[in-house]
């Protein structure tokens, strides 16, 4: 069973965050770990400026909070909409 499903909104978290900010992206691929160590799944995330690469399912979080709050916040600032 995969944490991240192929469409998730998800962003870096840990270490990777640190150095590279909460970068956010989507998930476009899933590998399984062989031994069935889900925290070791792999996802192939694309970023919004159309890099992509490989993490591991313990280097990443939903995004889908972050993506709410924002869309919340804006209809909260423009309450006519």
């Amino acid at each position: 069973m995969y944490r991240f499903d192929v469409g998730t909104h998800v962003r870096l978290i840990g270490g990777l965050a640190d150095h590279y900010g909460q970068l956010k992206g989507t998930v476009t691929g899933v590998r399984e770990h062989v031994s069935g160590l889900t925290h070791l799944n792999k996802y192939r995330v694309e970023f919004h400026y159309a890099a992509e690469d490989w993490f591991y399912e313990f280097q990443l979080a939903s995004a889908h909070d972050d993506f709410d709050q924002s869309s919340h916040r804006h209809t909260a600032a423009h309450p006519d909409i």
